[in-house]
């Protein structure tokens, strides 16, 4: 066993946790840490996995599993995966505060060396850099894995609702994945489709403001990658992206407090279209001195090897 080995042991191999886990995983080997899958010196398991018991045991958490129907079907047993490797791990690594204290709340607590340590981005999300000119005066961006609880359908309306109370030239460019979703054919709304994370900065950085109305997301990826690229993001006040935006955008209180419960997930409350236009209007508006250096994966990566350092 080599003492600056590791390993990263993915729930999936797709989605944000995956995203993440590669760039944290390059960071790691261009700072002299080993890839080990065999026997690891840290064995860092994003959300559950194969413990090793040879290995210092990470868990990186993100959310856990709060929709009602989860609840209800066989007793919750992704859940109970989760639990018992959250109990059963000696180090804890949080997304956000949001969600160590989903974990506290619904696990009860944990007597882990724990830290919190948001998401991170490579070099190439930066400010600097080319842009895509997408010919508006100014343009709002948004981009996800498009779920029911991502509510595309409320940022839509909310844009339909500025435009239709406003003069400004604003184009809505939407990237991700839409083939679940109706998508106005308006010729001020770009849907663009899906991209490889490396081709997203490119876009980003030809619009002038991101919006994420995510119900309960933990770090998204992809605010991280907005901010990054300078950005000021508008979103809602629930979950844990309000922590990273913080005085980088807009929080607003589209809906009523999350009471740390289950939730129908993919039947979320929609956004008044009047107050999200509202949101639009202050974000365009308002001029930003962004602070992103934090978001930078050295950044990020340099909080895991301290954390690394310290047990």
């Amino acid at each position: 066993m080599f003492k600056k080995s590791f390993y990263i042991n993915r729930a999936n191999n797709s989605g944000g946790p995956a995203i993440f886990g590669s760039r944290l995983k390059n960071y790691l080997i261009s700072n002299g840490y080993t890839w080990n899958k065999v026997l690891p010196a840290y064995n860092m398991i994003f959300s559950y996995g194969i413990k090793r018991p040879y290995s210092k045991n990470i868990l990186r958490m993100n959310g856990i599993y709060i929709d009602q129907k989860i609840k209800d079907d066989k007793g919750g047993i992704l859940n109970k995966k989760l639990s018992k490797i959250y109990h059963s791990t000696d180090f804890h690594i949080f997304q956000s505060i949001f969600s160590k204290n989903l974990y506290e709340e619904f696990f009860g607590y944990s007597g882990s060396k724990k830290e919190i340590i948001h998401n991170g981005v490579p070099d190439e999300f930066s400010p600097i850099g080319d842009s895509f000119n997408f010919g508006f005066e100014k343009v709002l961006i948004t981009s996800a894995r498009w779920a029911a609880h991502k509510r595309l359908d409320s940022i839509i309306k909310g844009f339909e609702y500025f435009k239709h109370n406003s003069n400004i030239d604003l184009g809505l460019v939407i990237l991700g994945d839409t083939s679940n979703f109706e998508i106005p054919n308006r010729k001020d709304i770009f849907n663009l489709g899906k991209f490889s994370p490396h081709e997203l900065p490119y876009y980003l950085r030809g619009a002038d403001a991101f919006i994420s109305l995510s119900w309960l997301d933990n770090c998204p990826n992809s605010v991280v990658e907005a901010l990054a690229c300078g950005l000021p993001v508008l979103t809602s006040h629930n979950g844990g992206t309000k922590e990273i935006v913080r005085d980088n955008g807009i929080v607003m209180e589209f809906e009523s407090d999350y009471q740390y419960d289950f939730v129908n997930l993919y039947n979320p409350p929609q956004c008044n279209p009047s107050l999200v236009a509202s949101g639009i209007d202050q974000i365009l508006k308002k001029s930003y001195e962004l602070h992103v250096n934090q978001f930078n994966i050295s950044n990020v990566g340099l909080q895991y090897k301290n954390f690394i350092n310290k047990i």
